[in-house]
């Protein structure tokens, strides 16, 4: 399976993306049969386990990602599909596709405790790699209808240092001119744009 998909990263991103995921499959190879001889095996708790093995895997497949390799297998198919579906996030692509496999597995091997531990790793590991990649700094945009655009625009500007963008709307339901403005804040800011609104145009 993984022949046609290096065949396809090759056509889609070049040499130098196969010889990145070469190596970086040869360092993570070389580094887990070294790992069994140098740290001792965890077993004691498997949702521990699972949890802190995914956190950890994530960042360190989110570390490939950046230096524009994959380790190979299903990484390859979430790259390729993220070059064409720019909207998906790696992170869920991955969790997506090592779910088929967890599922396949457990219909196959019948070890359904294994399934549900891996599920939990995959899921913390998709969770830190799209962090690591994208950012955690999720913004909010809002839409203002308001009789007082230029007051709202002076206090958002001059207490959250932030831009407004002023659109001439109309009302479906009146058909009455509006002014809508748009402001892009982060979740932090919300309430306190909530609160110059109210202040400004109850």
């Amino acid at each position: 399976i993984n022949i046609p998909l290096i065949i396809a990263g090759l056509v889609v991103f070049g040499k130098r993306f196969i010889v990145n995921t070469a190596v970086a499959t040869a360092i993570m190879s070389i580094t887990l049969e070294v790992m069994r001889y140098v740290v001792t095996p965890y077993y004691t708790d498997g949702i521990l386990a699972s949890l802190f093995g995914g956190i950890m895997m994530g960042a360190g497949l989110a570390l490939v990602f950046l230096r524009g390799a994959t380790t190979g297998g299903t990484d390859i198919a979430a790259k390729l599909i993220n070059h064409k579906f720019r909207f998906v996030s790696i992170g869920r692509l991955i969790l997506f596709m090592d779910l088929l496999v967890v599922a396949a597995s457990a219909y196959i091997y019948r070890n359904f405790q294994s399934a549900l531990y891996s599920i939990v790793s995959i899921y913390a590991a998709s969770r830190v790699m799209d962090s690591l990649l994208y950012g955690t700094d999720r913004g909010k945009f809002m839409h203002i209808i308001t009789s007082n655009p230029d007051e709202i625009s002076k206090a958002v500007f001059s207490k959250l240092g932030r831009g407004v963008t002023v659109v001439n709307a109309t009302g479906g339901y009146t058909g009455e001119p509006r002014v809508l403005l748009l402001c892009a804040v982060r979740p932090s800011e919300v309430s306190t744009l909530q609160a110059i609104i109210k202040k400004t145009d109850p």
